[in-house]
């Protein structure tokens, strides 16, 4: 039973793989932007149905209501009724205007904050999500062209165990308390901690996605170098001439091939820099929200909190992106500087001098990778100077 499942299971990644050969030769491929606008529309009405018309329970939350803000008002004792939370909350801080049309504006602005915050969180996590699924997707195929099929779809799903793993034993001790807030007061969401935590299990398993890929870059580096070599070994006997120039196509492969694992691992930086900045954002954007359900005396106190614990989110994006992808690219390049070293010792040089230079150091060259590295922890400090420049 084991061994036809198996069998299954491998008869159903060779038809992906014939599918992925033959995808881009036909004409269905140009499908491709509806299908990608399909899964955009998709999480538009998840998003709509779940989060703003608040249509299932799932969430437990009450739906936005534009006519809060912007329609005839209704009396104190009206909205007393509809939102007696929220003006109790006022009452108790001592923010109510007894002037009942001051009182009015004055929770009419607190909702449409409110209602702002609780749209642009819901936009950064579907955003969130669908960038980890894009990563997810192209660290596949990075891994699979390194190894194969099989390994890439196991570090995948060992992957999202870990990730949801983690997020089951990380109670969020800093995010948390404000987390609860949204979820006690009106116009927040009564099981956002449960989106936040299924978002960070997400988040986790791309994480970790990433760092196989990394690995799977690696250790795939040599081989097609080391059965070059073999088979230059085993080759028969030539004249002076062809056997240099032989030497130097197996050079010119082996460092093509060293070329193609950095330009890997450079993709790799890539989704997993634009992956952690949407991270980043996220976290931003639900601190921002955060604050609106606070007094006036407490919001300036906790957004220089939530500030710093933004800024120490990138640091830590950006300590991760530079101790998985440094080590790495050094040891490509390395690589590159020997096998150059050794061919020069059998005056052997490759048939394209600027290989030369391609595995040692320009900062010219690196300044892209240099600021994909650092543009986490640039991502919440920008933010909130953009915040501030946008505020009336």
């Amino acid at each position: 039973m084991c061994d036809h499942r198996i069998n299954k299971i491998s008869e159903f990644l060779v038809k992906i793989k014939f599918m992925k050969n033959n995808w881009f030769d036909k004409k269905w491929a140009s499908v491709t932007p509806l299908i990608i606008l399909f899964i955009l529309f998709s999480i538009y009405v998840l998003a709509q149905f779940y989060f703003v018309e608040c249509q299932e329970g799932a969430t437990n939350c009450n739906p936005i209501k534009p006519a809060y803000i912007f329609s005839t008002p209704p009396t104190s004792n009206k909205l007393i009724e509809m939102d007696g939370k929220l003006v109790q909350f006022v009452q108790e801080n001592g923010e109510l205007i007894k002037d009942v049309k001051q009182d009015e504006i004055q929770i009419r602005k607190v909702i449409a904050d409110r209602y702002n915050g609780r749209l642009a969180a819901m936009f950064l996590i579907a955003a969130n999500v669908l960038f980890c699924f894009i990563a997810f997707f192209a660290f596949f195929f990075l891994i699979k062209k390194s190894l194969n099929y099989k390994f890439a779809g196991g570090l995948i799903t060992l992957s999202f165990l870990i990730g949801f793993c983690l997020s089951s034993i990380d109670e969020m001790p800093l995010l948390k308390p404000f987390v609860t807030i949204i979820e006690n007061f009106t116009g927040g969401i009564s099981g956002i901690l449960n989106v936040v935590k299924f978002t960070n299990s997400i988040g986790y398993a791309a994480t970790i996605t990433f760092v196989f890929t990394i690995c799977s870059i690696l250790y795939s580096g040599n081989s097609t170098a080391d059965k070059n070599n073999t088979d230059n070994n085993n080759s028969e006997s030539t004249s002076e001439n062809e056997e240099q120039e032989e030497n130097q196509i197996v050079l010119d492969k082996k460092l093509q091939y060293l070329s193609n694992k950095k330009g890997d691992l450079e993709i790799a930086l890539y989704v997993a820099t634009l992956l952690l900045i949407v991270g980043v954002l996220r976290a931003n954007a639900i601190s921002s929200w955060s604050l609106t359900f606070m007094t006036s005396e407490t919001v300036e106190i906790a957004k220089n909190f939530l500030t710093n614990l933004t800024t120490i989110l990138g640091g830590f994006f950006t300590l991760l992106l530079a101790i998985t992808y440094l080590p790495a690219i050094y040891t490509i390049q390395q690589r590159g500087k020997t096998l150059l070293e050794d061919s020069l010792k059998d005056k052997v040089e490759p048939s394209d001098p600027l290989r030369k230079t391609e595995f040692t150091f320009s900062l010219k060259d690196s300044l892209p990778r240099i600021l994909a590295i650092i543009a986490p922890f640039l991502t919440g400090p920008i933010a909130d100077l953009l915040k501030k420049m946008l505020e009336p």
